[in-house]
């Protein structure tokens, strides 16, 4: 008897707590915010539209390509599809003639913000708090990720970590809000970055970013955001960089597009290469996703090398002093060390080892 009434008191609390944390996460999903009492599930590749689960309840927080972007909260038995008529609706209603896209900008207002990651006000900087790796969609590509807002509920989530515009619902009725945000790393032609255009090629919206003229090197911004036209909104996205080095031609088939960023990372993608074949695939691969969960910036907000950069730049030099490589591949390695931005590096032993190298 002194079981069962244990058992009932459990199940009495469990239920009780059920219904505190529904409260509490219902009335978070109507302010625009996430849910705090639910475990986060494997995501849908439509854009990045997030399940959660909560005691007895879930939560599906919509954010595909087509712009239909919205927060659903029910039982567990909700499901993706169950609001299929709704973006299916929206995604038809968003169809353009793309005859009209030649020669106009569709970017209303854009600018960027100086920051090394998408945390909160709350002070909390763990991984798990970071939208950049929790809420943005990764194109790997560029090493950049992105996320589509047209909706009050995703922009106050955004709003609360990032300096954007004032905006209300009127505002998301023809226009969408576009956030990209850079990986820690970047080479020296990767610095001082702008959105500089959003247009279509072939039913693929493409967003052009390139490095503002008279760059600062030494400048910590990396993330952007632009007030865009939704007539240019699609399905797919694609991210193109523009490097000083060679402008691109952006008319024409998207590949030609790609084909000028290919150019420009084989070097790169060979360098990794180089990397991954004498220390195993999963150890540089534990390296890079170190450095992107950990923090980078000083109190004072000035950029500061985590442990995990100086651990690949040991990795490179180790190499690049032994006989373990061909004479080509100690070239690509130093020629990737003289793109890189070295201001902020405080370690003078690694830096001195690295100007050794550097022309």
């Amino acid at each position: 008897m002194k079981e069962l009434r244990v058992f009932l008191i459990i199940i009495l609390i469990i239920f009780v707590l059920g219904i505190v944390f529904w409260i509490v996460d219902y009335n978070r999903v109507k302010d625009g915010k996430l849910p705090i009492f639910c475990i986060k599930t494997d995501g849908y590749l439509d854009g990045g539209t997030k399940e959660y689960y909560g005691l007895g309840y879930k939560v599906i927080d919509f954010n595909r390509l087509d712009g239909y972007d919205e927060i659903k909260i029910g039982s567990w038995f909700m499901s993706y599809e169950e609001f299929a008529d709704e973006y299916e609706k929206f995604e038809n209603n968003s169809s353009v003639n793309e005859e009209i896209l030649d020669d106009k900008s569709f970017i209303i207002e854009k600018g960027e913000m100086q920051s090394r990651g998408l945390f909160g006000k709350d002070g909390d900087l763990s991984y798990e708090n970071d939208l950049l790796d929790n809420n943005m969609t990764y194109h790997p590509d560029t090493r950049l990720y992105y996320r589509i807002i047209n909706n009050m509920i995703d922009y106050n989530v955004y709003k609360e970590r990032i300096e954007i515009p004032e905006l209300n619902e009127k505002d998301f009725e023809n226009n969408f809000l576009l956030v990209v945000s850079n990986e820690n790393v970047r080479l020296q032609d990767e610095t001082d970055l702008e959105i500089s255009d959003v247009f279509v090629i072939d039913d693929v919206m493409q967003i052009a970013i390139k490095q503002k003229g008279n760059p600062n090197y030494n400048s910590q911004t990396n993330v952007f955001w632009a007030f865009v036209d939704n007539t240019v909104l699609k399905d797919k996205v694609n991210i193109i960089i523009e490097y000083p080095e060679k402008d691109v031609e952006y008319q024409g088939d998207t590949q030609e597009a790609l084909e000028h960023y290919r150019r420009e990372s084989e070097k790169e993608d060979r360098v990794l290469s180089i990397l991954k074949n004498h220390y195993g695939e999963e150890e540089i691969e534990r390296i890079f996703t170190n450095i992107r969960k950990e923090t980078s910036n000083t109190n004072d907000g000035e950029y500061q090398f985590s442990e995990s950069i100086y651990e690949l730049f040991e990795k490179m030099l180790d190499l690049i002093e032994s006989n373990e490589i061909t004479k080509t591949e100690k070239e690509e390695l130093i020629d990737i060390l003289n793109k890189m931005e070295l201001n902020s590096l405080k370690d003078t032993k690694l830096k001195a080892r690295i100007d050794k190298y550097r022309k």
